[in-house]
């Protein structure tokens, strides 16, 4: 553990500068500490920094497996948040239609409503004049009668 604590803070703390001899980068930092340090790491267990940074890697590629499956996740459950909202819209407007429809049905059945009792009580107000009319024609009738016998 500690040979990669080392190894990362090498990594992290060194600035790396062209040499004009070389193409390669080298640490600004002294190349004698670097030495002996980088003799520590050899010495102390190279197998185990090698294990170390495999057991590293193996951990950043579940971790990004992990990442991948929850953003496969959420991109789901996203669309299913999508899918649901639209047809609830949709249900929205189906009902909206409906009372619409149902609005529209109320107001054809009271102005037929409306129309019957116009025509009950234009009868019922005729019933009275009917009488009168029959009463006259009786009366022409009886008086016919009675006229046809002189």
């Amino acid at each position: 553990m500690i040979d990669i604590e080392i190894f990362f803070c090498q990594l992290v703390f060194d600035n790396y500068t062209a040499t004009p001899r070389s193409s390669d980068a080298l640490p600004v930092s002294s190349y004698s500490r670097k030495a002996s340090a980088d003799d520590f790491v050899e010495d102390s267990s190279d197998a185990g920094s090698t294990h170390d940074l495999d057991e590293l890697r193996q951990q950043l590629q579940s971790m990004k497996k992990q990442v991948v499956v929850i953003m496969e996740q959420s991109r789901k459950s996203s669309e299913r948040e999508k899918i649901a909202r639209q047809q609830a819209q949709e249900a929205i407007t189906l009902k909206e239609a409906a009372v619409t429809e149902a609005a529209e049905a109320a107001s054809r059945e009271n102005y037929m409503l409306g129309l019957m009792t116009d025509a009950s009580l234009d009868m019922a107000g005729m019933l009275p004049q009917l009488y009168k009319f029959l009463h006259i024609i009786c009366l022409l009738s009886i008086l016919d009668y009675y006229t046809s016998f002189e």
